[in-house]
C-alpha cells in the first residue's frame, strides 16, 4: 500500500471516529414548555370538526421533528394527521368528533406533552334556532360564536376551547327552556341572552350579566321573548309585555327614556299576542289585531305616518291584522292574513316609509325575517330576500368596504335548502330537513347547516 494511500485511510478513520464521538456526546433537543393552545377541556356535539395547534420553546439548540398527536379512542375523536407533515403548519391538526363519549387527545415532541380533554355529546336536534343560541327539542340550549363577554353562556372551567366557538356550546347548568331570545349592540347591555325555564324562572348570561345564567328573581313568569338592540321584551301568559334595557328612545314602552336592569311592564294596559324587539324601537301584536310600535321614530320605525319618537305604544297607521311581525336596526315588517308582506321604517334605499308599505312581487309568505336584509319564506320552504347586498369589490365580495347594490323586488335565497314556515330570527333557520341553517344576513350567501347535527 502507498504511503499516500495509508495517510488518506487515516484521515477518514480519524472523521468517522469523531463524527461517532459527536453523536454520542451530543444530546437531543430539550423543550423548556409545550402546550396546545387554548384548550385543556372542551365539550362539543358530534359531527364537529376543530384545529388545534401547539406550540413551544426550546430549551436546547436542535432540529425537531413535527409533534406527534394521539387520541385516546378514535370512535369518539379522530384526528386527520398525526403529523400534519403536507398539509399544512407542521404543530397542527384536525379534531373530528364522532360519537357519545371521552377522549384524551396527546400532543408530545421530544421531551414534553400536553393533554387535553373532549367530551362530546351526542348530535344535536334544535327546536328552535336564533342569532347565536338555539334550543334543542329537549329544551338544552346551545350558543355559537364570539365569547369575549361571556355571550355562549358556557362555563371556563370546564370548557376552555377558544378555537371552538363556531360549534354550538352547551350552556352551562344544565337547565331546559321552553323560550331564548338575544339582544345585540356594542354598548353596555348589548350581546346578551336570557331564557325561561320549563318553571318560569328567567336566567340572562352574557354582557352585563355573569357568564353563565344568573336568575332574574323576581321577574315575571314569561311565555315568550324577543331580543333587540339592547333591549329585550317578554308576554306573560295574559298577554301582558314587559320589557328591559337601554331606553334611549323610550323602546321599553314605560313612558320613560330611563335604562332598566329589570323587567318593567309596558304602559297603557294592552294586552298582546305577539312582541318584536328592533334596534331601537319594539312592535307588537295588541289582542284586538291592531300593531303598535314604540320607540325611536326618524326613521318612521313606528309606523304612524310621523317621524316623532315616542315611549308609549303608538298604533301603526292603517286597517292592518298582522299575523306575525319581525323588526330589526330600524324598520318592522309585517305578515297579513294572505301571505303579503308590509314594511315600514328604513325599508328604502333612498327613503323611509312611515306607514306600512306592501312589498312587491306578488309572493306569499308564511313567515318574516328582518335583520340585515329582508327575507320571506314560503309556504313551500322556498326562502326570498330584498334590501341591501354587498357585491365584488376587486375579488373580494365580503371586504369591509364592498360595493353595495339595491335588491327588489325579492329575489330567492342563494342555495338549495328549504326552510320551515315558522323560521326563526336573524337568519337562523330551522330546514324542512330538520336542521338548522345560518347565514351572514345577504341573501347573496348560501345559509349552512350548523356543525354538530346529525349528518
Amino acid at each position: 500500500m502507498s504511503r499516500r494511500m495509508s495517510a488518506l485511510l487515516l484521515t477518514l478513520a480519524v472523521a468517522a471516529c469523531h463524527d461517532v464521538t459527536t453523536q454520542i456526546t451530543q444530546s437531543p433537543p430539550k423543550l423548556a414548555w409545550l402546550r396546545i393552545d387554548n384548550l385543556s377541556k372542551v365539550v362539543l356535539p358530534g359531527n364537529a370538526s376543530v384545529e388545534l395547534e401547539v406550540t413551544w420553546g426550546q430549551a436546547s439548540a436542535g432540529v425537531l421533528p413535527c409533534p406527534r398527536w394521539t387520541t385516546s379512542d378514535s370512535e369518539v375523536v379522530s384526528l386527520s394527521r398525526e403529523l400534519g407533515i403536507g398539509q399544512g403548519t407542521c404543530g397542527t391538526t384536525w379534531l373530528s368528533t364522532r360519537a357519545a363519549g371521552t377522549a384524551v387527545i396527546k400532543v408530545a415532541l421530544a421531551d414534553k406533552e400536553d393533554s387535553a380533554i373532549v367530551t362530546v355529546v351526542p348530535f344535536l336536534h334544535f327546536a328552535s334556532v336564533g342569532s347565536n343560541c338555539g334550543l334543542t327539542v329537549s329544551g338544552s340550549a346551545y350558543c355559537w360564536g364570539p365569547n369575549d363577554i361571556g355571550q355562549l353562556g358556557i362555563d371556563m372551567t370546564t370548557d376552555d376551547c377558544d378555537n371552538c366557538n363556531s360549534i354550538p356550546r352547551p350552556v352551562a347548568g344544565g337547565l331546559t327552556f321552553s323560550a331564548l331570545a338575544t339582544m345585540w349592540g356594542t354598548g353596555p347591555l348589548g350581546s346578551a341572552s336570557c331564557a325561561v325555564t320549563a318553571t318560569g324562572a328567567l336566567y340572562c348570561w352574557g354582557k352585563g350579566y355573569a357568564n353563565t345564567p344568573s336568575e332574574l328573581i323576581g321577574a315575571p313568569v314569561f311565555a315568550s321573548l324577543t331580543g333587540g338592540g339592547e333591549h329585550m321584551c317578554g308576554l306573560t301568559s295574559d298577554g301582558s309585555a314587559y320589557c328591559w334595557g337601554d331606553n334611549t328612545y323610550g323602546q321599553l314602552g314605560d313612558g320613560t327614556q330611563l335604562t332598566r336592569d329589570e323587567p318593567v311592564r309596558v304602559a297603557g294596559g294592552l294586552r298582546f299576542s305577539s312582541i318584536s324587539a328592533g334596534g331601537l324601537h319594539t312592535c307588537a301584536i295588541a289582542s284586538d289585531g291592531a300593531t303598535y310600535c314604540w320607540g325611536r321614530n326618524v326613521d318612521g320605525e313606528l309606523g304612524d305616518a310621523d317621524t316623532v319618537s315616542s315611549p308609549l305604544p303608538t298604533r301603526v297607521a292603517g286597517d292592518f291584522a298582522f299575523l306575525a311581525l319581525s323588526s330589526d336596526g330600524a324598520r318592522t315588517c309585517g305578515l297579513g292574513a294572505a301571505g303579503a308582506a308590509y314594511c315600514w321604517g328604513a325599508v328604502d334605499s333612498t327613503a323611509v316609509a312611515t306607514v306600512p308599505e306592501p312589498v312587491a312581487g306578488g309572493h306569499s309568505f308564511a313567515s318574516l325575517d328582518v335583520f340585515g336584509s329582508m327575507c320571506g319564506i314560503s309556504g313551500d320552504g322556498t326562502a326570498y330576500c330584498w334590501g341591501w347586498e354587498p357585491t365584488a369589490a376587486g375579488g373580494c365580495p365580503r371586504c369591509w368596504v364592498p360595493t353595495w347594490r339595491w335588491v327588489y323586488p325579492p329575489e330567492p335565497l342563494a342555495g338549495s335548502a328549504r326552510y320551515l314556515a315558522q323560521g326563526g330570527r336573524h337568519h337562523c333557520w330551522m330546514g324542512l330537513d330538520g336542521a338548522a341553517y345560518c347565514w351572514d344576513g345577504f341573501h347573496g350567501t348560501a345559509p349552512a347547516r350548523l356543525p354538530g347535527q346529525q349528518p
